[in-house]
């Protein structure tokens, strides 16, 4: 079986309701190719963990991940 990648589109994450939502994840797109490290860098609150989260099934985003995450 070969390796897989991750592919991600339109990944969304909003916290609340309302006017108090907070959206973590507007709209992401993202492709890692198979044996690519990748860093995850930026500001206290800009998402960082929530994508990972994501990405691990740890959270449900709001808009689903792509049906095709993960490379042929």
């Amino acid at each position: 079986m070969p390796d897989k990648g991750i592919g991600i589109r339109a990944l969304k994450k909003r916290y609340g309701h309302g006017d108090t939502a907070v959206d973590a994840l507007k709209g992401v797109d993202m492709e890692v190719a198979p044996g690519v490290v990748v860093g995850l860098i930026g500001p206290s609150g800009s998402g960082k963990s929530t994508l990972l989260k994501c990405l691990g099934a740890v959270i449900e985003p709001t808009a689903p991940l792509d049906s095709k995450r993960a490379w042929p």
